[in-house]
Protein backbone atom coordinates (compact mmCIF):
# COMPACT_ATOMS: atom_id res chain seq x y z
CA UNK A 1 0.00 0.00 0.00
CA UNK A 2 1.47 3.57 -1.19
CA UNK A 3 0.63 6.34 1.24
CA UNK A 4 -1.34 8.93 -0.68
CA UNK A 5 0.17 12.27 -1.42
CA UNK A 6 -1.59 13.42 1.47
CA UNK A 7 -0.80 11.05 3.83
CA UNK A 8 2.65 11.29 2.79
CA UNK A 9 3.67 14.79 2.44
CA UNK A 10 0.69 16.87 4.29
CA UNK A 11 0.45 14.24 7.33
CA UNK A 12 -1.56 16.80 9.44
CA UNK A 13 -4.60 17.42 6.92
CA UNK A 14 -4.41 13.94 6.25
CA UNK A 15 -5.01 13.18 9.81
CA UNK A 16 -7.36 15.48 10.30
CA UNK A 17 -9.62 14.15 7.42
CA UNK A 18 -9.33 10.67 9.07
CA UNK A 19 -10.97 12.11 12.70
CA UNK A 20 -12.96 14.62 10.80
CA UNK A 21 -14.92 12.65 8.09
CA UNK A 22 -17.52 9.77 9.15
CA UNK A 23 -16.19 6.24 8.04
CA UNK A 24 -12.40 7.58 7.52
CA UNK A 25 -10.96 4.76 9.79
CA UNK A 26 -13.19 2.33 8.34
CA UNK A 27 -11.99 3.25 4.77
CA UNK A 28 -8.27 3.11 6.20
CA UNK A 29 -8.36 -0.21 7.53
CA UNK A 30 -10.21 -1.61 4.35
CA UNK A 31 -7.27 -0.17 2.06
CA UNK A 32 -5.08 -1.05 4.29
CA UNK A 33 -6.32 -4.70 4.61
CA UNK A 34 -4.55 -4.93 8.41
CA UNK A 35 -5.36 -3.38 11.37
CA UNK A 36 -1.41 -2.96 12.13
CA UNK A 37 -1.03 -1.85 8.57
CA UNK A 38 -3.52 0.90 9.06
CA UNK A 39 -2.16 1.79 12.03
CA UNK A 40 1.28 2.33 10.94
CA UNK A 41 0.21 4.27 8.74
CA UNK A 42 -1.34 6.97 11.40
CA UNK A 43 1.12 6.42 13.79
CA UNK A 44 4.14 7.53 10.61
CA UNK A 45 1.90 10.82 9.97
CA UNK A 46 1.42 11.47 13.30
CA UNK A 47 5.69 10.91 13.43
CA UNK A 48 5.57 13.40 9.95
CA UNK A 49 3.39 16.01 11.55
CA UNK A 50 4.91 16.44 14.74
CA UNK A 51 7.10 19.42 15.96
CA UNK A 52 10.04 17.43 15.23
CA UNK A 53 9.76 15.16 12.20
CA UNK A 54 10.80 11.88 12.10
CA UNK A 55 10.19 9.13 10.05
CA UNK A 56 9.99 6.17 12.56
CA UNK A 57 6.97 5.65 14.16
CA UNK A 58 7.20 3.72 17.80
CA UNK A 59 5.93 -0.05 18.41
CA UNK A 60 3.84 1.95 21.33
CA UNK A 61 2.66 4.63 18.87
CA UNK A 62 1.60 2.06 16.58
CA UNK A 63 -0.27 0.35 18.93
CA UNK A 64 -2.04 3.72 20.21
CA UNK A 65 -2.92 4.32 16.82
CA UNK A 66 -4.20 1.02 16.39
CA UNK A 67 -6.56 2.20 19.20
CA UNK A 68 -7.70 5.11 17.79
CA UNK A 69 -7.89 2.94 14.30
CA UNK A 70 -10.82 0.57 15.94
CA UNK A 71 -12.59 3.29 17.76
CA UNK A 72 -15.39 2.36 19.42
CA UNK A 73 -15.55 -1.05 18.14
CA UNK A 74 -14.76 -4.28 20.72
CA UNK A 75 -11.97 -5.47 19.05
CA UNK A 76 -9.75 -6.08 20.98
CA UNK A 77 -5.67 -4.40 20.25
CA UNK A 78 -3.05 -6.98 20.16
CA UNK A 79 -0.23 -6.89 22.65
CA UNK A 80 2.86 -4.61 22.10
CA UNK A 81 5.22 -7.53 20.65
CA UNK A 82 2.67 -8.70 18.03
CA UNK A 83 2.42 -5.31 16.96
CA UNK A 84 6.05 -4.94 16.41
CA UNK A 85 6.17 -8.49 14.99
CA UNK A 86 3.62 -7.93 12.13
CA UNK A 87 5.58 -4.56 11.58
CA UNK A 88 8.65 -6.22 10.75
CA UNK A 89 6.99 -9.67 8.90
CA UNK A 90 5.11 -6.49 6.79
CA UNK A 91 8.74 -4.76 6.16
CA UNK A 92 7.48 -1.63 8.67
CA UNK A 93 10.37 -0.13 10.24
CA UNK A 94 9.65 0.80 13.57
CA UNK A 95 11.43 1.62 16.89
CA UNK A 96 10.71 -1.10 19.37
Amino acid sequence: MRPTFEEQDRPSEWLRALREERGAYARLLDESGDLVIAAYRVAAARCRAGAQPTAVPTAREVRAAAREVLGETTTPIPPLATVANECAHAGLLVIH
